[in-house]
């Protein structure tokens, strides 16, 4: 067995053995793929989809206590989040053709909390696959509520959630960024059936997503939308070979690596 890293934590700071973290849940990286191809993910990294059957790790950025005591407890509720799609209450569509979804007793605030560890953990890995997710000045800040649980403000790192209910379960992505309209910055990252939009930017989240934000005063809605026909889906049609796309929307068959 080879020696842990000593080096600091970059959660606590402080200097001590490293331990082998995982920058998605490893319970999320087994669910991924069906019974008869398990352990099916893919890295979205601008070149080609590629198996990941455990997910992503990095054994320089954390401890063990702040990998299991701190973060664990927030992907276990994470993942409990993400498998419970059957506790949806899905609503009439909206006037303008919207699908919305509640979960009562679902917390807002813990799941926040969840997506925002994963987006820093994804910043601050080492792993080349990450390279191109920066928080920037925003790091420290991100950090420091991931310590101390101050993830209650609605508009600092604005989260909402889409329940990809046509997802057939073989995809996790990098978080990618994105702009809304006018300008504002996001990431969007892709697991377990349900995309995530994270603002990583000090404007006012814009108002067409406002009654979609995680909020400690309201129940969680979410968006139920296409993952094929969305962002990650055309993510993922960018990649594949075109006599493959109709095979990955249903599922049947890994997408060959383009040449």
């Amino acid at each position: 067995m080879s020696e842990r890293k000593v080096a600091p934590c970059r959660l606590c700071g402080e200097t001590k053995p490293l331990v082998k973290a995982h920058i998605f849940p490893q319970a999320l990286a087994k669910d991924v793929g069906t019974r008869e191809d398990p352990g099916r993910a893919y890295a979205l990294n601008g070149a080609h989809p590629r198996r990941l059957p455990t997910g992503w790790y990095d054994p320089e950025i954390l401890c063990e206590r702040c990998d299991g005591r701190v973060l664990g407890p927030l992907d276990n509720y994470g993942v409990e989040f993400l498998r419970a799609v059957d506790q949806y209450h899905v609503h009439p569509p909206a006037p303008n053709g919207a699908r919305l979804a509640s979960r009562p007793g679902a917390d807002p605030i813990r799941l926040k909390s969840f997506l925002l560890s994963v987006l820093w953990r994804a910043a601050i890995s080492g792993l080349p696959d990450f390279e191109g997710v920066s928080l920037g000045p925003f790091e420290p800040e991100l950090r420091q509520r991931i310590i101390d649980g101050s993830t209650h403000s609605v508009d600092d790192f604005a989260t909402m959630v889409t329940w990809c209910d046509d997802d057939p379960g073989e995809l996790i992505s990098l978080p990618h960024r994105i702009r809304f309209r006018g300008g504002v910055r996001a990431y969007i990252l892709h697991v377990g059936r349900h995309s995530a939009v994270i603002k990583v930017d000090s404007r006012r989240a814009p108002e067409f997503i406002r009654p979609l934000l995680l909020d400690s005063d309201r129940a969680v809605t979410v968006l139920v939308d296409s993952v094929i026909e969305g962002p990650i889906g055309r993510q993922v049609r960018r990649l594949i070979e075109i006599e493959d796309r109709a095979a990955w929307s249903t599922g049947s068959r890994a997408p060959r690596r383009r040449r």
